[in-house]
């Protein structure tokens, strides 16, 4: 252990998981970061991974389905501290290092938007920066309405939601 490094702080609520280290966590861990993002986040009952290298933490929403919460936090700890299987490093989106993200997990796709509902040609999703950046929010919506197979788009900064209509025929032949 380095000196000055405070041991790691694990926290278990109804749900969530917390973890502060500065080593993993921290300005300088972006590496271990991720690796604990392509860990964690292959699991099914996991929702969302919340990174925050100013607080050298991350937060881990969790509903695990049919196991009991216990059981599931132990193989999470498991995979984590083992040579676990891990997602892709492209099965993650791309964030700046050093800043904190959310990414949401929404059945394989793991995505800086929640992922509110996505199913029969629709889908709903949130992120607050939508709200935060009206510029941005035009430059999604337009660049979604040339995508092949979407039918309609709409961002409402108010609620910081995009709603998009696809044709899922046309992105089937296109995956």
């Amino acid at each position: 252990m380095t000196e000055g490094m405070a041991d790691p702080v694990v926290r278990v609520g109804p749900e969530t998981l917390s973890v502060i280290d500065d080593r993993v966590f921290g300005p300088a861990g972006e590496t271990l970061a991720r690796r604990f993002a392509r860990r964690t986040l292959r699991f099914d009952g996991v929702r969302s991974l919340v990174l925050d290298p100013s607080r050298s933490s991350a937060t881990l929403v969790y509903r695990p389905a049919g196991d009991n919460p216990a059981e599931f936090v132990s193989r999470l700890a498991d995979a984590v501290a083992g040579s676990g299987e891990e997602l892709d490093m492209d099965a993650l989106p791309h964030w700046p290092d050093g800043e904190p993200v959310t990414l949401h997990r929404q059945g394989e796709v793991v995505s800086l938007l929640e992922i509110l509902n996505l199913a029969n040609g629709r889908l709903l999703a949130h992120h607050p920066d939508i709200t935060r950046d009206p510029a941005m929010a035009h430059r999604i919506e337009n660049i979604l309405r040339r995508a092949a197979g979407v039918i309609e788009v709409a961002v409402t900064s108010a609620k910081a939601e995009l709603r998009v209509r696809f044709n899922p025929r046309v992105l089937q032949r296109l995956l």
